[in-house]
């Protein structure tokens, strides 16, 4: 049962990149065919595969199991503010983190270089405008970074300061990267944090050399696979201008404080998250602080209590 289960989500699995890139390349060429000002043309066209690639990911979420839970809090969270440009900062514990934030919330992704030579998942990537970056490389994150500057007056993006996957049930501090901090100093942009925990983290966390391949088949033979959210709204205060030297990094007294805010923010919304969890598999009445009217706005990706 469990092998038929993976091939056909597998097939589900692949299908999706299919339909993204299909997907992406008819905004694309829409959008070519549309007059008006390129400058807002292309806005509009950034915005659709955002709402694009949200609707196919929750999709995704429930041909694959993956079932997503969240308190209130995050789901008001996530229907307010929709079109405002927003940086998304979260741990990052697996490949599925972006399937589950993207479900929750239209938003591009930054991921390193090599996610772009992936089959399906690099093609898609790059037809819908996900931003790689080579880590190793100081040129490559430099140009990133006045890139997500530039973004993040129209878009929203997500990114994970770890630039790495973990498996704890917090953020590891020592991979916590401050750079990404840097484009909201002078964008005025909002800055939102998610914590994440999956119900059986051990399991699921892709993390050191494991291959790709083996562990989504064994991801997909799963009945079930529980993730819990919690999000809120960073206090993120931006730099002003004046007060910046040199003038392509924040100060580094501005850098670490800012780090270490938003790190202990996250770190307590993952801990949320496993509280969650906990309620969850010890069968407690989690169902309180669901709101059916407030799932459906996120459904087909079925937020289950």
């Amino acid at each position: 049962m469990g092998f038929l289960r993976a091939s056909v989500r597998m097939a589900a699995f692949a299908a999706t990149g299919i339909t993204l890139v299909i997907g992406a390349n008819v905004i694309d060429a829409l959008a070519a065919l549309t007059p008006g000002k390129k400058r807002d043309i292309r806005l509009v066209a950034r915005r659709r595969k955002d709402a694009f690639l949200r609707g196919v990911l929750q999709a995704l979420c429930a041909a694959c199991g993956i079932r997503v839970h969240a308190d209130i809090a995050t789901l008001q969270l996530v229907s307010s503010g929709a079109r405002t440009p927003t940086l998304v900062l979260a741990n990052h514990v697996s490949y599925l983190d972006v399937v589950v934030l993207g479900s929750l919330i239209p938003c591009g992704f930054l991921a390193k270089r090599e996610v772009s030579d992936w089959p399906i998942v690099g093609w898609s990537g790059r037809a819908l405008g996900m931003e790689f970056v080579e880590r190793e490389c100081l040129g490559s994150r430099t140009r990133m970074l006045r890139r997500l500057r530039s973004r993040l007056r129209t878009d929203t993006l997500c990114v994970f300061p770890e630039g790495s996957t973990t498996c704890g049930t917090t953020p590891d501090e020592s991979l916590w990267q401050r750079g990404q901090l840097w484009s909201v100093s002078l964008n005025q942009a909002r800055v939102v944090g998610f914590g994440l925990h999956y119900a059986d983290q051990s399991a699921l966390a892709w993390t050191g050399d494991m291959a790709f391949a083996p562990h989504l088949w064994a991801v997909l033979k799963r009945r079930h696979t529980d993730v819990f959210v919690c999000g809120e709204a960073l206090p993120v205060h931006p730099v002003s201008p004046s007060r910046v030297y040199p003038a392509e990094a924040m100060r580094p007294v501005d850098a670490r404080a800012c780090a270490k805010t938003v790190f202990e923010h996250i770190s307590s919304l993952c801990r949320k998250a496993h509280v969650l969890s906990l309620q969850f598999q010890n069968r407690k009445a989690i169902r309180a602080p669901l709101s059916k009217s407030l799932t459906e706005e996120v459904s087909p990706c079925k937020l289950s209590p």
